[in-house]
């Protein structure tokens, strides 16, 4: 086909893989294998980019989109690297959802039986793991991550664009935010401690488990930490 097509292309297997890695532009792309991997290498789009897998894995690597962008493996890992969309979704039924870098409006990033981790993210985030940890390396943004059996550790080292959501079930609660940040706190730990930083107006209850005030002279945003039964851990970079 040629390098730019203004068209939608759509590619579908059955019983294999379906994999492309050629540079190329269009108007949409729609990827689909019931029994076999994805893989999507170079693309840009017009509109929008849809990956799925029912039985394999699902990997898009420098894709761009002007709509959104949708992954989804009902059994397999769903690997990113260097994508851009209006929204960037990727969703795993059995297995880990790993980002190296995605940037949109929204993200979301879900996995029932496994891990969710990026290695930097720019946007608002939704990131769900049912079981596995939660993890953001670097970047900046707002949203929730939320793990039911594992812990959640986010480094937002580019700080907050809106109000933040973090919980853990069954492990720690970390927080990595640049120094200086504003913002109101509140910290809550069932089974665990409390780490954060000093220099905030902060009170405690009388078990010494929940937390609540704020740092800076002029907080805007919202800092939310739950942990079940682990710490939770706030710190300045």
């Amino acid at each position: 086909m040629p390098a730019s097509w203004a068209g939608e292309l759509k590619l579908s297997s059955k019983s294999g893989s379906v994999r492309t890695e050629a540079d190329f532009e269009l108007g949409s792309l729609d990827a689909t294998a019931s029994s076999g991997s994805v893989r999507v290498a170079g693309v840009k789009a017009q509109a929008g980019i849809r990956l799925a897998s029912t039985s394999g894995g699902v990997s898009a690597i420098r894709l761009a989109a002007g709509g959104d962008v949708a992954l989804e493996s009902s059994s397999g890992s769903v690997r990113v690297d260097s994508v851009e969309g209006a929204s960037v979704s990727a969703h795993s039924t059995s297995g880990g959802v790993h980002m190296d870098s995605v940037t949109a409006a929204q993200i979301v990033a879900t996995s029932k039986s496994g891990s969710v981790r990026i290695g930097r993210l720019e946007g608002a985030f939704e990131l769900d793991s049912s079981s596995g940890g939660v993890s953001v390396d670097g970047g900046s943004g707002h949203g929730s991550a939320q793990a039911r059996s594992g812990s959640v550790k986010l480094r937002l080292d580019g700080g907050l664009d809106g109000d933040l959501a973090l919980e853990s079930s069954s492990g720690s609660c970390k927080l990595w935010l640049p120094a200086g940040s504003d913002l109101n706190l509140k910290a809550h730990t069932g089974s665990g401690s409390l780490h954060l930083p000093e220099g905030g107006s902060l009170s405690y209850n009388e078990k010494g488990n929940e937390a609540t005030g704020s740092y800076g002279a002029t907080p805007q945003y919202k800092v939310d930490m739950s942990a079940s039964s682990g710490s939770v851990r706030l710190e300045w970079i």
